[in-house]
């Protein structure tokens, strides 16, 4: 990838939008951002030039009580975006992402992903829309929000929206809120784990997936932080 170009880790994406916030043709471009990152800009609103690619990645980790992003990609021909999310909310913290995918133009492809969970009063809301413009024939599109739910006073709403104006494309969303299982917990007790233990294995579990596409670096905060909330 001789063309590749790497955002600084934890960049602020004002920096990234006083540049324009577009992605020129053919090029590819990584973005990380971290809870500090995510309070630089209420609103994150990035143009992929035909043949782009940008891969962005999020965590929403630390003490911040009220954290709020708006997304908004515009897709032209044969762009491609991939974005994942992941967030942690305890006590009363409450995060909100408005996602917004603009398909515009022929063979785009998208993949929009978030996972969460969720402790104490924490509150979480997560739209996620998918438009799909009379001339994004061949474009392929795809919404994920799944959140685990560890307290009773959790809050989590999902509400994915697909608007389709082109019969050619593929179009899709998966949403799940849910709690740990007791099955899971006592399969785990038969397993010598007492329950703070077993909780910390369900939970990174729930993550592993969407963690795996994450650059190295991060992996191993996130998972000293799910140990920190599900210890306390």
């Amino acid at each position: 990838m001789d063309n590749m170009t790497s955002m600084t880790p934890f960049s602020t994406i004002t920096d990234f939008q006083q540049l324009g916030g577009s992605i020129a043709s053919g090029q590819i471009v990584s973005v990380v951002e971290n809870e500090t990152s995510l309070l630089s800009a209420r609103v994150a609103e990035v143009t992929l030039q035909p043949g782009a690619t940008l891969r962005w990645f999020l965590v929403a980790e630390g003490d911040v009580a009220h954290i709020q992003r708006r997304f908004v990609f515009r897709l032209h021909e044969g762009a491609r975006l991939e974005l994942l999310g992941a967030f942690f909310g305890h006590h009363q913290r409450r995060l909100e992402f408005d996602l917004r995918i603009e398909h515009l133009a022929p063979r785009t492809t998208s993949y929009a992903a978030f996972r969460g969970a969720l402790w104490g009063a924490s509150h979480v809301e997560l739209r996620e829309n998918i438009h799909m413009f009379p001339k994004a024939k061949d474009a392929n599109g795809r919404v994920d929000g799944h959140v685990l739910m560890l307290s009773r006073d959790a809050v989590a709403n999902i509400v994915p929206d697909l608007e389709i104006e082109q019969r050619n494309v593929r179009a899709s969303h998966g949403a799940t809120i849910g709690q740990v299982s007791p099955d899971q917990l006592f399969y785990l007790a038969t397993r010598g784990m007492d329950r703070v233990a077993a909780e910390q294995f369900i939970v990174e579990g729930f993550f592993r997936e969407i963690f795996s596409n994450f650059p190295m670096d991060l992996r191993p905060n996130v998972s000293q932080f799910i140990s920190s909330l599900t210890s306390s």
